[in-house]
């Protein structure tokens, strides 16, 4: 998957932070003299595997730096096109970088945390993953368990970091994505999922397989990327004059619930400025898109890994209605992509030109819709 320099740059920092979260946390427990380095290693042989996408993680950068530069643009209108300012302090804040590595980590950590729990003998019973064994057939189930939940609360602690930073509305971005993380990863959102996905496959209980079918993705697998998206647009907007209105419209998204959510149009405003309305009211507009698009990724990445575990590429299998239906959330997931492309020149139509680093997003997130195609 072809990604810029900056994602690329990104991606480093995010394998970096991991690393050093983890022998940070080895050097505590050698110290308190607690016995389990053995897990830790399990952490590092699952979380940190050379053939992990980041997919996650990087949504979380690419929108955050979308809706950093829609921000920022719009409230100083600089014309800058240099990206070596990415590296500064003068407009690409440093803060906002590390809380997107904390927020990226997180996610990262719960992720895995489940990849681990669905590969185990009473779940999945999965021995490969990422081309390697599986945490349980290297380590031994009872370890894995462990590991596993040793993840799971490991991304709080590393969440609550972003506190430690004292900058302006650091306490409400930690209380609202901690809110979001749990949720989207709770029994509403990608437990409730993994359950659902039990009952249906293994339990025989009687479903509408294509309704039933459709919740399992949007809970199981959605919940995740809609998460990794809130959280971009809730940081890339948090040093701006956005971000209470930007705050509320996802505080009204997640009180929907996960399986229905959908944006509350909010036609009052304090503000007597026909402008500003006009800016709140395409900004929501591209709140909506990218959330929107947040879930086709992940039904469609969902609907990929279903159909090549159980159709390998040497299988004789030959399937129109399946081809068709990926090719139909294919085109329906980079028609949102284009649809918020558009928005976005709709809500500034010199920023795409103006804004180098936009730029780079915006084919960064080109490649990874175009990189689910070649399957």
């Amino acid at each position: 998957m072809e990604l810029s320099q900056l994602s690329t740059f990104y991606s480093d920092k995010l394998i970096l932070y991991i690393r050093d979260l983890f022998n940070n946390l080895e050097s505590k427990s050698i110290q308190s003299g607690l016995h389990t380095v053995n897990l830790i290693d399990a952490m590092r042989y699952t979380v940190l595997n050379k053939n992990a996408k980041h997919l996650r993680p990087l949504l979380i950068f690419i929108i955050s730096s979308i809706f950093y530069e829609i921000c920022f643009f719009c409230e100083k209108n600089k014309n800058y096109t240099n990206y070596d300012y990415f590296y500064s302090q003068k407009i690409y804040n440093l803060t906002l970088i590390n809380e997107m590595l904390i927020c990226g980590t997180s996610i990262e950590l719960i992720h895995n945390y489940s990849l681990i729990h669905d590969d185990l003998p009473c779940i999945d019973n999965d021995i490969y993953r990422r081309g390697k064994l599986t945490c349980h057939a290297k380590y031994g189930e009872d370890i894995a368990l462990l590991t596993g939940n040793s993840l799971l609360t490991l991304s709080l602690e590393v969440l609550y970091e972003i506190t430690n930073k004292n900058t302006k509305n650091s306490q409400y971005l930690y209380s609202f994505l901690t809110k979001m993380l749990t949720y989207n990863s709770g029994i509403l959102g990608m437990i409730g999922g993994q359950n659902m996905d039990l009952l249906f496959f293994k339990k025989n209980m009687v479903f509408s397989v294509s309704r039933h079918q459709y919740y399992i993705h949007l809970a199981k697998t959605c919940a995740l990327f809609t998460f990794s998206m809130s959280a971009g647009i809730l940081i890339g907007s948090s040093k701006s004059k956005f971000f209470n209105y930007i705050y509320k419209i996802l505080n009204d998204y997640y009180k929907s619930g996960i399986l229905n959510n959908q944006l509350i149009i909010n036609k009052k405003n304090n503000r007597n400025n026909n402008n500003y309305i006009l800016k709140l009211s395409k900004l929501e507009k591209i709140v909506n898109l990218i959330l929107n698009l947040g879930k086709k990724l992940g039904i469609l990445l969902q609907m990929l890994d279903d159909y090549i575990d159980n159709y390998p590429k040497d299988d004789d299998f030959n399937d129109k209605d399946i081809e068709k239906n990926l090719k139909k959330q294919y085109e329906d997931t980079y028609n949102i992509f284009l649809c918020l492309k558009k928005s976005i020149v709709d809500f500034s139509p010199e920023i795409i030109e103006k804004s180098k680093i936009l730029r780079f997003m915006l084919e960064d997130l080109d490649n990874i819709i175009k990189y689910f195609k070649q399957y």
